[in-house]
């Protein structure tokens, strides 16, 4: 059985990539699950959701549902 991912839309990667701190970037997220967690929680709160489309297959890569168990 594989491991339990969550993927990212190739079309929303810059944006999560672009809201993440980097060397060059002071995003409001210090981590892809941070954003990801937060986009759930937004798109929870509006009742909104997207289809995934085709996924990204370059950073952000799939993060690991485990990240988000605390």
């Amino acid at each position: 059985m594989g491991a339990n991912k969550i993927r990212i839309a190739k079309d929303k990667a810059d944006l999560v990539k672009s809201l993440t701190l980097s060397d060059n970037n002071t995003g409001p997220f210090q981590t892809y699950a941070d954003v990801i967690a937060f986009a759930a929680s937004l798109g929870n709160k509006r009742k909104k959701r997207l289809p995934l489309g085709e996924v990204s297959k370059r950073e952000p890569g799939a993060i690991d549902v485990d990240i988000f168990v605390s």
